[in-house]
């Protein structure tokens, strides 16, 4: 698709991806095989998954309740005050002791920050809602049918054990982004989204959590554009302690609120028919 669209070689596609170029042609391919990447390894996989059973794909998966009112107040809430937290504990992860013998974090964090350059860039606020859709509607859907929808549900089965669940498969969550320099964000991530599906039963919460996470990093990055001065809207953005912990403490009181409310009411079905 890449090489009709730009008119490029295979060759030329493969260079582009390997090493990122802020060029037409190399921003929309690295979406394009972002998108691609997402919907065949996880959506696809999925789908294919639960074609083996005899009921709909949609109820194999999750996906077939609607997210109530309530619920949707608590993912807002959620999502936003996420974003402190995961920022700090970003800056936490390049600070673990031993994390630099695993690789060089430098070259790791350049070349992070060379590819999300290129990923992000946008040359409108049209083209920006291109890229909500690309790198934050498509991965939320596709990675929480597959992790969440699939995985959290057949390894909570098999073991009997929801914690179990959500624990292997936030771990492959994590494992899966190929990050070092993310490692402890994105399993945070990966836990919370595994506790909100199993505390509300609703796959959608976690799809809309995943949205909004993704969604915010897109939009902030274009206003960084426009406000370079902004620190809160730069990749590097690490807030205050006192606003980190503020955050924290504020989050895992809705979560706290969320377990006591909805937890006693939600069920999850077995991904075994």
């Amino acid at each position: 698709l890449c090489t009709r669209l730009y008119n490029l070689s295979y060759g030329e596609m493969v260079g582009l991806i390997s090493k990122p170029q802020l060029t037409p042609e190399g921003v929309y391919t690295q979406r394009w095989v972002q998108s691609f990447y997402n919907i065949g390894s996880f959506l696809i996989s999925a789908i294919v998954f639960a074609g083996l059973y005899r009921k709909p794909i949609p109820e194999t998966l999750g996906l077939s309740s609607p997210a109530p009112l309530k619920q949707l107040l608590f993912v807002l809430a959620i999502a936003f005050t996420a974003v402190p937290v995961v920022s700090g504990l970003s800056a936490f992860n390049l600070k673990l002791p031993g994390i630099d013998q695993w690789a060089d974090l430098n070259k790791l964090q350049a070349s992070r920050d060379a590819r999300l350059q290129v990923l992000l860039y946008s040359y409108s606020w049209l083209d920006s809602l291109f890229l909500v859709i690309a790198l934050a509607l498509v991965p939320a859907v596709s990675e929480e049918v597959f992790f969440r929808g699939l995985l959290q549900r057949f390894f909570s089965s098999w073991s009997y054990n929801k914690h179990i669940g959500i624990g292997v498969s936030a771990m492959l969550f994590t494992l899966l982004h190929f990050s070092v320099t993310q490692f402890v964000p994105i399993l945070f991530m990966g836990l919370l989204l595994g506790y909100l599906y199993s505390w509300t039963g609703n796959l959608w919460v976690c799809i809309l959590v995943h949205f909004l996470n993704n969604a915010t990093t897109v939009i902030f990055h274009r206003l960084s554009a426009q406000y370079q001065s902004v620190q809160m809207f730069q990749d590097d953005y690490q807030p205050s302690a006192l606003v980190f912990w503020l955050a924290v403490v504020f989050l895992f009181g809705i979560l706290f609120w969320l377990y006591r409310k909805e937890n006693r009411t939600a069920t999850i079905e077995s991904i075994w028919p």
